[in-house]
């Protein structure tokens, strides 16, 4: 992944993707203690990230994501 990876970076998110090998769409979320100190603000950012994938999944193209 990271090898051929290309990333996008915002404000304060950072999207790398690279094409899937094997035509299967992923998503990896990474939220660091930088974000916020308490587990349940990060899961929350987790899970907000994970339902917009959700909603977007069939439109993105076959490939690997980490935010």
């Amino acid at each position: 992944m990271r090898e051929n990876a290309k990333s996008i970076r915002g404000k304060s998110i950072v999207l790398c993707y690279c094409p899937a090998p094997d035509k299967s769409k992923r998503l990896g979320i990474i939220v660091s203690k930088r974000f916020h100190k308490h587990a349940v603000k990060r899961n929350r950012a987790k899970r907000i990230i994970r339902e917009a994938y959700r909603h977007l999944q069939d439109i993105l193209p076959d490939h690997w994501f980490v935010i």
